[in-house]
């Protein structure tokens, strides 16, 4: 699969990412911030990555999308760079999803 068509195909991943991590970021309460990091963000990439890879299979790059759009926020902007081990856990929490949705897309 060429880059353009891998864009193509997952540019929704993407937004889903942005979409949480910066507008849920500055609208959340500064108090809502665990909770954010450890609940609704791997929530909300596992189901992402788990659907986008039951449609279109597994597909390395895309597991990045999570990581790299989050690490911005970890240098002064909404978090601090102890909040960097959390971009580990969604690109593995992400890895497990498409795993299992391509094993679903196996299956059919």
């Amino acid at each position: 699969m060429d880059i353009k068509t891998l864009v193509k195909s997952s540019w929704p991943v993407a937004v889903v990412c942005a979409v949480l991590f910066y507008a849920w970021g500055v609208f959340s309460p500064a108090e809502a911030a665990p909770f954010t990091l450890l609940v609704i963000n791997p929530v909300v990439i596992v189901v992402v990555q788990l659907v986008y890879a039951a449609r279109r299979g597994f597909m390395w790059p895309v597991l990045l999308y999570a990581p790299v759009l989050y690490i911005p926020l970890c240098f002064g902007w909404l978090y601090n760079s102890s909040a960097l081990i959390y971009a580990a856990g969604y690109l593995l929490a992400g890895a497990i999803a498409q795993s299992i949705g391509a094993a679903i897309r196996r299956a059919r």
